[in-house]
């Protein structure tokens, strides 16, 4: 069944196909038109598919593909009025769903930009197109929720005309967000690294101060042990010397007498030594 269908669809394409000629002289061949908008025509030939302006077709290929001047503008006219009946349709639609929604007691909840600002505006660096674009977001919401085809499609059209600068704000927000959380985390660092040098600086104060303490309790103990001690001299310490009297030399002529010789030297008297004695 699908090979018949393919053959009869390639059948009538054949039977469709013709050469069309471009502006500047060149040939489709075997062209057929697949979809005819406005102004242009999508075409598929034997070298493959592309989308032709009417400006590039020929004046024959233009009145034969209905793609002249006058045929646009009246397909454009048409168009609109296609899609201002639409419009209207959607907001009769929407009139009636809003009176509906009246006589229940319900009403859309929307937003201007003044309230976001005024809601969230003290509380973080909002600007004022922020704020807009966030109301848009919440009132697009609000019009899916309540079956509000054209406030939706107002409220996305708002929404697409504010995000470029919402996003650039957002980004830039965030750039500054991310700078201020390096920076506190900088200083948080450098704040712990303060914080331990000063301890460390107390630590070696403390040691410092009880390095000292000491000293000064090995200085007093010193100062008193020299004033509790007492040296005392019982008699002079001295040694005496004894020099011996000369022994005259023999003379051969004189006979030999005894020579009276002095007393004899007591000796050095043994130096009675000094004592300490302690204060009691």
């Amino acid at each position: 069944m699908k090979h018949v269908l393919c053959v009869m669809l390639l059948a009538a394409l054949s039977l469709g196909a013709e050469d069309i000629v471009l502006a500047d002289g060149s040939v489709l061949k075997d062209a057929t038109v697949v979809r005819r908008d406005a102004d242009a025509v999508l075409v598929r030939h034997s070298a493959g598919v592309q989308r032709l302006a009417a400006a590039r077709l020929s004046p024959e290929a233009q009145k034969r593909l209905e793609m002249t001047p006058e045929h646009i503008a009246a397909r454009r006219a048409a168009e609109a009025q296609v899609a201002d009946a639409r419009r209207r349709a959607k907001e009769e639609k929407q009139a009636e769903r809003l009176a509906a929604l009246e006589a229940s007691g319900q009403r859309p909840r929307y937003l201007t930009g003044a309230d976001v600002f005024a809601l969230f505006g003290a509380v973080d660096t909002l600007s004022a197109r922020e704020a807009e674009y966030l109301a848009a977001a919440w009132n697009r919401q609000e019009a899916v929720r309540l079956h509000l085809a054209a406030d939706v499609e107002r409220f996305d059209a708002q929404k697409a005309s504010l995000r470029g600068e919402f996003d650039a704000e957002r980004a830039a927000c965030l750039a500054e967000y991310r700078d201020k959380a390096e920076l506190r985390a900088t200083i948080s660092a450098q704040d712990s690294t303060i914080n331990r040098q000063k301890d460390e600086l107390r630590r070696l104060q403390k040691e410092n101060a009880q390095l000292r303490e000491q000293l000064a309790t090995e200085r007093r103990a010193n100062d008193r042990r020299r004033e509790n001690t007492t040296i005392v001299v019982d008699r002079p310490v001295y040694v005496p010397t004894c020099i011996p009297h000369p022994v005259r030399a023999r003379h051969p002529r004189h006979p030999h007498r005894p020579h009276a010789r002095p007393g004899a030297c007591p000796g050095p008297r043994p130096a009675s030594g000094a004592h300490v004695i302690p204060r009691s």
